[in-house]
């Protein structure tokens, strides 16, 4: 993508900018410049960089369980209150509040379950809220806004941080960093053969086509590659000897799909909606991006979890993805 490295607040390259996952992002950035040239930058080496149609990232010292790490945080908005975003490699998203030239405070956000009375209860701990409380003790006015926040994220903390700049100063406007990514949606077909372990021997000697539609959702807060979907799929088998249940399935699946062009690894785990979620499959394979669509190409093993705890059938399996939004 379209961006800038910035070597020091006022030293600038512009070029080309991978966009990677959320913690490898904040980990290194791919730089290449006009000559194609590329270089590889790290959180010591450069002030941040950012994409011009895109996120921003600034160099910070975070402390996350006692432990301080130098990373690319993502800059969520610059006012009277700056607002960073950070993810590890485990998904767990962290957010951050500075103001003036205090060092970045984490903002606090956590769930438990506890039982009362023979009852259970999840109960939702802010620590946040004194944490920000704080930081805005010039303008109380704001902070019955505090109350409205409830879990964090990006916008809800984008919202209380404009609100508050504007309280304490009018003649300065925010920047507010953060781009509202679209939402993908995309719509996967395969065609492929399967071969079935559940039935008779004949059935179990054949291969059969199988057929795959479904619907992805993207899941941008946790990462831009994986998706969320829904679908049908179905084999074309006429035998009184294998059950139904067995041919036809709703998948509800999670599913990685790397937007970046060219050849990347796509992962599938699916539940059978169904099946009452006692169908199971893993698929593993590759695609070749282009625009706006890519050819894929994976194998996948279905396994009955339930009653006879053996795979069902395999497949391999040819398709096409493509972004309806």
């Amino acid at each position: 993508m379209e961006g800038f490295v910035l070597k020091s607040q006022t030293d600038t390259l512009y070029g080309t900018i991978q966009n990677n996952a959320y913690y490898d992002n904040s980990e290194f950035c791919n730089y290449k410049d006009a000559q194609g040239n590329e270089f590889k930058f790290f959180p010591e080496d450069i002030y941040g960089y950012q994409f011009i149609h895109g996120k921003h990232y600034i160099s910070k010292t975070i402390r996350i369980n006692g432990d301080e790490k130098l990373v690319f945080c993502e800059y969520l908005i610059k006012g009277r209150l700056d607002i960073y975003f950070f993810q590890d490699e485990n998904l767990t998203n962290y957010y951050f509040a500075s103001k003036d030239t205090l060092p970045l405070m984490e903002l606090k956000f956590s769930q438990e379950i506890i039982q009362e009375d023979r009852k259970t209860y999840l109960r939702k701990l802010k620590p946040y809220q004194k944490t920000l409380g704080g930081l805005t003790y010039d303008a109380p006015q704001v902070h019955d806004k505090l109350k409205q926040l409830n879990e964090l994220n990006h916008s809800n903390l984008i919202w209380f941080a404009k609100n508050y700049h504007y309280a304490v100063c009018d003649d300065e406007s925010c920047i507010i960093y953060e781009k509202k990514i679209p939402l993908e949606v995309k719509l996967r077909t395969k065609v492929g053969a399967r071969k079935l372990f559940w039935g008779g021997n004949r059935i179990r000697n054949s291969l059969y086509p199988n057929y795959y539609v479904s619907i992805l959702f993207q899941q941008p807060l946790k990462s831009e590659s994986i998706f969320l979907g829904i679908g049908y799929n179905w084999s074309s088998i006429s035998d009184t000897l294998v059950d139904n249940h067995f041919i036809n399935h709703i998948p509800i699946s999670i599913n990685y799909l790397n937007s970046k062009k060219g050849f990347s690894p796509i992962f599938s785990y699916d539940l059978d909606l169904k099946m009452g979620f006692g169908v199971q499959s893993l698929s593993a394979g590759v695609k070749y991006q282009w625009s706006k669509f890519a050819i894929i190409m994976d194998s996948e093993i279905c396994y009955y979890i339930k009653a006879i705890r053996k795979p069902i059938y395999t497949s391999v399996n040819f398709g096409i993805v493509v972004n309806i939004l």
